[in-house]
C-alpha cells in the first residue's frame, strides 16, 4: 500500500501496519491530532534533523520524519522484539535503513537490563521472574545521545506510564538540545506505579518548557496538572 502525506511525499506500509496507518491518519480524532502535530514540528525542523522515537511500535512516526526530508533521521527505540523487528522492516522496505537504527532495547532514569516479554499484541511488559521473557537493555536518553553523538531535534515519547522515568534519565540532552517533545502522558498509568504526571510536567518547566495541545493552544501548568483524562497528548518546547 503506497500512502502520501498531504499530497506530498510518499511510503509503503506491508498489510500489517494498515490499521496503524488509519488508526493515526482516519480512525481516531486523538491521534489524528497527535500525528498533525508531529508533522508540523518535523517539516520546521533542519533538513538534518534527527528524531528520537520512544516506545517507537512499528515505527510509523519515524517513517513519516523520514519521508518529509531526504537528509531527516530517525532512532528508534523498542523494548519488544517482535515490534521492533516490525519496524527495521517498515524502514528497509522504503529504502530508509541506512537512516535509521532501531534498536531493541527500553529506556529509563538508569543503564542496566531487564527482562521482558511479550503480550499477544506484541506489547513489551515487564517478566514476572527472574528466569521469564528476554534480557533487554535499558538506557538513558543521556548515554544514547552522547554515545552516539547525537543533537535530537524531536523526542516522541509513548511508554505507557514511564514518561516520568524516561525523562529522569534525559536532563542533560533536555538542558543541552532543548529538542521539542511529543509526550503521551499516562496519568492513569503513572498513579498506578507511584509517580505524579503534575511531577513530570514540574520537571519539565523547570527546565524551561512551555507546553500546547497537539492542535496549538497553549497549555497552562495547573490545568494541565487538573486533568481528568486518563491520557493527556502534549507538546513541550
Amino acid at each position: 500500500m503506497a500512502v502520501a502525506i498531504d499530497g506530498g511525499p510518499q511510503f509503503l506500509l506491508p498489510p500489517g501496519i494498515e490499521p496503524d496507518f488509519t488508526f493515526h491518519f482516519i480512525d481516531n480524532a486523538d491521534s489524528r491530532e497527535e500525528m498533525a502535530s508531529f508533522i508540523r514540528l518535523s517539516r520546521a525542523a533542519p533538513d538534518d534533523a534527527v528524531v528520537l522515537d520512544i516506545g517507537a511500535h512499528k515505527g510509523l512516526f519515524s517513517l513519516v520524519h523520514l519521508a518529509l526530508r531526504p537528509r531527516h533521521r530517525a532512532i528508534l527505540v523498542e523494548p519488544s522484539r517482535p515490534l521492533a523487528e516490525d519496524a527495521a522492516a517498515l524502514m528497509a522496505l522504503n529504502a530508509a535503513a541506512d537512516r535509521t537504527e532501531v534498536l531493541t532495547a527500553g529506556m529509563g532514569a538508569e543503564n542496566g537490563t531487564r527482562r521482558i516479554v511479550t503480550d499477544a499484541l506484541g506489547f513489551a511488559q515487564p517478566a514476572a521472574g527472574a528466569s521469564e521473557g528476554e534480557a533487554v537493555p535499558f538506557m538513558t536518553m543521556d548515554r544514547l545521545c552522547a554515545e552516539r553523538r547525537i543533537a535530537p531535534s524531536i523526542v516522541k515519547i509513548d511508554v505507557e506510564g514511564a514518561e516520568g522515568e524516561v525523562l529522569r534519565g534525559a536532563r542533560a540532552t533536555l538542558r543541552a538540545h532543548r529538542p521539542a517533545l511529543c509526550l503521551e502522558l499516562h496519568f492513569d498509568a503513572l498513579e498506578r506505579r507511584g509517580e505524579s504526571a503534575g511531577a513530570v510536567l514540574d520537571d519539565l518547566a523547570s527546565l524551561g518548557y512551555r507546553f500546547e495541545s497537539t492542535t496549538g493552544r497553549p497549555l497552562p501548568l495547573w490545568r494541565l496538572r487538573r486533568s481528568l483524562m486518563a491520557i493527556v497528548r502534549v507538546v513541550a518546547r
